[in-house]
């Protein structure tokens, strides 16, 4: 074994000692995180990778000629590596480990920021290195394919940080909090230490006036608080050294000017006074207000938590999410980007939407708008509308009429008691405890229907469909689609084409047509009347025990079995054939006509008499 790998083995053993008492401690003892750590010393690392080069560069001897290989006029067998690891790579190295973690312990400058400028010098530095490997080396230099790649993905990235540092995406990446263990971290917190300071202050008020609070770049918590009264504690969170964070804390005010538009008083702070100086802060805001309050509050790229508030609200906020609970409204809600979370609310709510969206117990109607989320709705006692949704969605116990409008979504829905219309495309959908009826409106999906009382309107295109527990009419307008029907107290009125059409169980008439595709119906007592059309496949029908029922079937391509008993045999016609007759006297009609096709006509399974049967 070599000496290389000895010692890289040692290297691995002690990292892993080192980790595994971190971890160790970071699990025995609550206020230590390794994670938080990490945050801060992540930059050793580099520090640690460059000294290694340097080490290496300095250390490094070229290796001999091996003996005896000239003289046989054999090539020389030199070192693997004839030049020394580069001396400015090892600097490089070393300094960004050491700029970046001078800036997490607050007394660096804004790296990010820098290299956002003067990433360029790098190139010149690269320049700079080669001309002098040229004038201590002249034979051998060049510039290796490893170094071009190299070159060419310093100037991506320096120019994708240059274009960040200007944009939000910056905010929204720092800001973001990424639960790691049980530690919520935040990028900002790998790139730079915060310091926080905060001021609190309050406004008596006479009478109630509705409050309006404007925030961007922090959260805004709304609670109830005394009655004549409005009291705000502002937080501040300052991404700078701590000198000029205190200095930047300082100048960072809460304002109540009038509002101009009306009566309401107006929270915010005076952040777009220090827009221009490119300063990086985040404002927490949390604002007591008597119950009663009606409250509005425009916030970006920040949170927004209400609760126990009565007198309405309208929230908007982007990049971060909504918490509304134990409120009564009305409610206008709209989340850009993340998630909202709705409980325990008195009154309608309408929210657009473009994240996730969860509500539950909700006594009132409920609107929402949503776009690439899931949506969990529970516990509805009022009217529902679902509309644009494209992630999946999931709705339990509504009392009112409910839409739902998705497309490429899967969606179940149960316990819907005051009936549903759902239009989807693209979508799986498995319905079930349905009253006051169901309308679907489908395409290129699947759909699985239980229990659905009230009756079935449907009209589907290219979709497979199983349903059973139907209680009511069914009605269906499909096309290229398939239906396995279980189970109907009621009639059935289905025209499809391009898939089978399987009706089971029916206590009730029946009007189908198919073309392309087999027809299969098992009716029960009392039988109802029966028209059933198909054309390019087969018909069979089976038929209770004892029914009493006037036959005409015709077969223009095919051949007609008559396995039920009392049916006479089938005449040809032409390249087919035809049967009519009147069973037990007669009874309800039953139309049978198919083309390029057979007809089967038999009795239910256990019923003996109706083995035998005629066929020509």
């Amino acid at each position: 074994m070599s000496s290389r790998m000895m010692r890289g083995g040692l290297a691995a053993g002690v990292a892993l000692i080192l980790f595994g008492a971190l971890f160790l401690v970071h699990n025995l003892y609550a206020p230590f995180s390794v994670w938080r750590l990490l945050a801060r010393y992540w930059p050793l690392l580099l520090v640690g990778f460059g000294l290694w080069r340097l080490w290496a560069h300095f250390a490094w001897r070229p290796e001999p000629v091996a003996p005896g290989t000239e003289a046989a006029g054999a090539p020389a067998v030199r070192a693997k590596s004839p030049r020394p690891p580069s001396l400015l790579g090892a600097l490089l190295w070393t300094g960004l480990g050491l700029l970046f973690f001078a800036h997490n312990l607050g007394a660096g400058p804004d790296v990010w920021r820098l290299a956002s400028r003067w990433w360029p010098l790098l190139l010149i530095l690269l320049g700079i290195g080669k001309l002098v490997d040229y004038a201590l080396h002249r034979e051998g230099v060049a510039v290796r394919a490893g170094e071009l790649v190299g070159i060419l993905a310093l100037v991506l990235a320096g120019s994708a940080v240059s274009r960040l540092e200007k944009s939000p995406i910056r905010e929204i990446v720092r800001d973001a909090r990424i639960e790691i263990g049980e530690a919520r971290v935040r990028p900002g917190e790998w790139l730079g230490t915060s310091h926080a300071y905060s001021e609190e202050r309050s406004y008596p008020q006479e009478r109630l006036r509705p409050v309006r609070i404007e925030n961007s770049y922090g959260s805004v918590s709304v609670l109830p608080g005394p009655e004549g009264e409005i009291s705000v504690r502002l937080g501040k969170v300052i991404f700078a050294p701590e000198g000029e964070a205190a200095k930047i804390a300082g100048e960072i005010r809460l304002e109540t000017p009038e509002d101009a538009g009306g009566d309401a008083f107006v929270i915010r702070t005076n952040r777009d006074l220090l827009a221009d100086r490119k300063l990086r802060f985040n404002t927490n805001l949390e604002v007591r207000v008597p119950g009663k309050t009606r409250v509005e509050v425009r916030n970006a790229f920040g949170e927004i938590r209400v609760s126990d508030l009565h007198g309405g609200l309208d929230l908007a906020t982007t990049h971060r999410r909504i918490e509304v609970a134990d409120s009564t409204g009305p409610f206008t809600l709209s989340a850009r980007y993340a998630e909202t979370r709705l409980t325990n609310l008195e009154g309608d709510v309408r929210l657009d939407s473009r994240g996730k969206v969860y509500a539950e117990n909700i006594r009132g109607n409920l609107t929402v708008k949503d776009e690439y989320s899931p949506v969990e709705i529970l516990n509805i006692e009022g009217a529902l509308t679902l509309s644009g949704v494209d992630g999946s969605i999931r709705v339990e116990n509504v009392s009112g009429p409910a839409v739902i409008e998705t497309r490429g979504a899967p969606v179940t829905a149960r316990g819907l008691r005051g009936g549903l219309r759902l239009a989807a495309s693209h979508a799986k959908a498995d319905l079930s405890g349905i009253d006051a009826g169901l309308s679907v409106e489908s395409r290129y999906g699947t759909l699985t229907l239980e229990e659905i009382r009230g009756g079935v309107e449907l009209a589907s295109r290219s979709d497979r469909i199983r349903a059973g527990g139907i209680e009511g009419n069914f009605r269906m307008r499909g096309r290229s689609s398939s239906l396995r029907l279980d189970g109907i107290r009621g009639n059935a009125d289905v025209e499809t084409s391009l898939g089978d059409l399987v009706v089971r169980d029916l206590a009730g008439a029946a009007s189908l047509v198919n073309s392309h595709g087999a027809v299969r119906l098992t009716a029960r007592a009392p039988l109802g009347a029966l028209d059933i059309k198909n054309q390019g496949g087969a018909v069979t029908l089976t038929l209770p025990a004892g029914a009493r029922f006037s036959l005409a079937a015709r077969a223009r391509n095919g051949s007609v079995r008559a396995l039920y008993p009392g049916l006479p045999a089938p005449v040809a016609e032409g390249g087919g054939m035809r049967l009519e007759a009147e069973v037990q006297g007669g009874g309800p009609a039953v139309a049978l006509e198919t083309r390029n096709g057979d007809i089967v006509i038999d009795g239910a399974a256990g019923d003996a008499r109706s083995r035998g049967g005629n066929v020509l």
